[in-house]
C-alpha cells in the first residue's frame, strides 16, 4: 500500500536553462518540472530510486491545458 507524499515542493535556479521543481512521491519516488526559458516544460518522474526515470516534453501551450484538468 502506498504512503501518501510528503515534504514541500523544492524549487531551485538552473542557470541559463530556467527552474526545477521538485515534488515527493509517495513511495520515495518523486515528480521533477523543468520550466526551461524558452517556455517548455520537461516532466520527469522517477516511481521510486531503483526505477528509471520517465522523461515527457511539453510546450507552454500544452502545460497550460494539463493544468486546466
Amino acid at each position: 500500500m502506498s504512503t501518501p507524499a510528503r515534504g514541500p515542493v523544492q524549487e531551485d535556479e538552473l542557470p541559463g536553462i530556467g527552474r526545477r521543481f521538485t515534488f515527493p512521491l509517495p513511495d520515495d519516488g518523486q515528480l521533477c518540472v523543468v520550466i526551461h526559458h524558452t517556455g517548455r516544460r520537461d516532466l520527469y518522474v522517477t516511481p521510486d530510486p531503483d526505477e528509471d526515470t520517465a522523461v515527457v516534453s511539453i510546450e507552454d501551450d500544452e502545460a497550460r491545458r494539463i493544468g486546466a484538468v
